[in-house]
């Protein structure tokens, strides 16, 4: 297996502003390229019980590269799931628990996921973020779909339930209808998030890559401004972040940043994405921008407000309003204008007067039809009497007579 030097990497946990502990478990060991995000499904301190069990066994599993990287992620998460089973089974404090987690095994230019639940692992360029792994819930799997949109899954009643789990029944490695794996590449100019819902749930993945991008040198940096803004987005939930960053990456967002940035200081363009299922993306950080923050902040308000994780049954305000150009500004807001705009705006120019005149000339045939009459009589007198007044002027000024000798 090929491997190159350990990429920057750093996660952090947090219990958010609501819960008491915190069911959340990160690993992180770049120097192994091993990462993930797990996060504990069970009443009182039964899923916590369960994450840690993972955690403990993924890292042990993980660290021997004896076999293909999609081998080990599916062996690996198996053994979790059969431990957490079992101790479930003979603990009846701990009945019922189990977890979700997302693993990640960097193997060179590459990286192998392993899914089970509704944690997940997004990629980040430049301008793009894009959500790699399918969410196992009735919610998620209506987002990925298209159904529904990414704010209203972040709102929406049932976003907790989950139909796949590990720990609460029996499983094999190979079993299709329970672990997703996955393959990626990871670039030198990119970057990888693994989180748990406490934070999707609570920022929408134009903010999320924002926030990376405006700590783009500094990993830790990222993942505890993540965890920030998700708790002042209210914090229902325990909230994880695995940041991997390519040694490129916070060169390539300083290299964007710097040719393409607006009259205001902000980047421009660029693309985001939440659903879409695997490998799906969504346009646009000016886009993202007209979904509103005032919508999206009463998505995070909303979002959590049905509690903890629980297994599934069946298993934006307004954007400001455009700039009106005025004084100064409006001949660059001319420039700005596309040929389109100015195309149209130059034709209303010319229609309007056009209208004027015709109203105009309306308006005076209408006047000369209604009082002909009155200005026939009119015009005759005037005539009468400019011609009177020219004989007078002719009789005065002509010389009469003659001097006879």
């Amino acid at each position: 297996m090929s491997r190159t030097r350990s990429p920057l990497a750093a996660a952090a946990t947090d219990p958010g502003r609501e819960r008491a502990n915190n069911e959340d478990r990160v690993l992180c060991e770049p120097d192994l390229g091993i990462f993930a995000v797990i996060d504990g499904v069970g009443g009182e301190s039964a899923g916590e019980v369960a994450a840690e069990t993972a955690l403990e066994v993924l890292r042990a599993r993980l660290s021997r590269r004896t076999t293909d990287s999609a081998r080990l992620v599916r062996e690996a998460i198996a053994l979790a799931n059969r431990q957490i089973y079992e101790r479930a089974r003979t603990d009846a404090r701990l009945a019922g628990m189990s977890c979700v987690l997302t693993v990640a095994v960097l193997d060179g230019g590459k990286v192998t996921v392993g899914q089970v639940g509704d944690s997940r692992l997004y990629s980040l360029a430049p301008g793009d973020i894009r959500k790699v792994t399918p969410d196992h819930s009735p919610v998620g799997a209506r987002e990925d779909a298209g159904d529904l949109s990414e704010l209203e899954a972040m709102r929406h009643p049932r976003r907790n339930e989950i139909f796949r789990d590990v720990g609460s029944s029996p499983h094999e490695p190979d079993d299709a209808r329970w672990i997703d794996v996955l393959e990626v590449p990871f670039e030198a100019g990119s970057a990888l998030l693994l989180c748990s819902d406490g934070l999707s749930d609570m920022l929408p993945s134009r903010e999320i890559l924002e926030t990376v991008e405006s700590n783009a040198g500094s990993p830790r940096a990222a993942v505890r401004a993540l965890i920030e803004r998700a708790n002042a987005a209210g914090g229902k939930d325990n909230v994880s972040a695995v940041l991997v960053v390519g040694d490129r990456f916070a060169e390539a967002v300083r290299r964007r940043d710097g040719g393409s940035r607006d009259g205001s200081g902000r980047a421009s363009g660029g693309r985001s994405g939440r659903s879409g299922g695997i490998g799906g993306s969504a346009s646009g950080r000016g886009d993202g921008d007209r979904d509103g923050r005032g919508e999206a902040g009463r998505a995070r308000g909303a979002a959590g407000a049905a509690g903890a994780k629980r297994p599934s049954a069946s298993s934006a305000g307004a954007a400001p309003a455009a700039d009106r150009p005025s004084g100064r500004g409006s001949g660059a807001a001319w420039a700005r204008a596309g040929a389109g705009e100015r195309l149209r705006q130059s034709l209303a120019s010319v229609v309007g007067k056009a209208l004027l005149v015709l109203a105009i000339l309306g308006l005076a045939g209408f006047v000369a039809y209604r009082y002909r009459g009155q200005l026939a009589s009119w015009t005759a007198d005037l005539a009468g009497r400019l011609s009177g007044r020219g004989g007078a002027r002719n009789g005065a000024g002509g010389k009469s007579g003659t001097h006879g000798g």
